[in-house]
């Protein structure tokens, strides 16, 4: 069956073949009848249907129309299954949860589960956008670019923690639950893979008065990562370096500190001082 359809290098497709490690992702997700999924890139639909034989629902979104034909044949007769063709960044998760044009007739009082190999050129849009919906979104269980997961689990004093480690911490709990060989998956990618299990924060660990305000700084910070703090956050809020040395002192930071030795604390800390 992996080789009827050929994989499409724009979407970044890349199968997972490996069956008993298909069965250890629908493990880790602790699925039950009152489960609902979200299935981003169900590709052939191999985990597709496992996950239809442990939930009460799947919806699964695919870009590839061939493989969209594919998986309406393969699940025709499946209850449980609803098949999204479509770009998982532009779709509308609220109406897909809770009724609307794309689903009208599923209507849910319980939160998401997100289960998915996500496109490696995308996943940290992806998880942005499920960010920004995670009042829809219980856990995620996702298959990421090894390089992708050390940056998503990263803490503050390593070289991998950036924007998207912030990001992370800020809006979930996230573990590293096993590495994937890039042999497990046709067409081979370059690197490896790990699937990740974040469960979404109902609250956030640090108070800030605007998230994406918030979000575009710590972006903005990082972009000059090298850089010492106070000549980033200087160039970022257009400031005077010497102000904002003073400012970051009086607060207990030191202003020639890197931006990856900072806590998810501190930043809002800083954030709120600077706005």
């Amino acid at each position: 069956m992996f080789i009827r359809i050929r994989p499409l290098k724009k979407l970044g497709q890349s199968f997972l073949t490996n069956g008993r490690i298909s069965r250890q992702i629908i493990t880790c997700a602790k699925l039950s009848c009152e489960d609902t999924v979200l299935e981003i890139g169900a590709g052939h639909g191999e985990l597709t249907g496992l996950i239809a034989e442990n939930a009460g629902k799947v919806i699964a979104v695919e870009m590839d129309k061939k493989l969209c034909r594919l998986l309406h044949k393969k699940f025709y007769e499946f209850k449980n299954v609803e098949i999204i063709e479509g770009d998982i960044l532009k779709l509308d998760i609220r109406k897909l949860t809770w009724g609307g044009k794309i689903n009208p007739n599923c209507a849910r009082t319980s939160r998401l589960k997100v289960v998915g190999n996500l496109p490696y050129y995308i996943t940290t849009p992806i998880l942005m956008k499920l960010f920004k919906e995670k009042d829809l979104v219980s856990h995620l269980i996702i298959m990421v670019q090894k390089e992708v997961a050390e940056r998503m689990i990263a803490n503050p004093g390593s070289k991998n923690c950036g924007a998207l480690s912030v990001s992370v911490h800020y809006h979930a709990k996230v573990e590293e639950v096993f590495p994937v060989s890039k042999h497990s998956f046709y067409p081979r990618p370059k690197v490896d893979s790990c699937l990740m299990s974040m469960s979404m924060r109902r609250c956030a660990p640090v108070s800030v008065s605007d998230e994406e305000l918030f979000f575009s700084f710590i972006k903005g910070i990082f972009g000059g990562r090298r850089k010492m703090l106070y000549n980033t956050i200087s160039r970022v809020v257009s400031i005077d370096k010497k102000e904002v040395e003073k400012l970051l002192l009086n607060i207990g930071i030191n202003p020639k500190a890197r931006p990856e030795n900072i806590s998810l604390k501190e930043f809002a800390d800083i954030f709120d001082l600077i706005k």
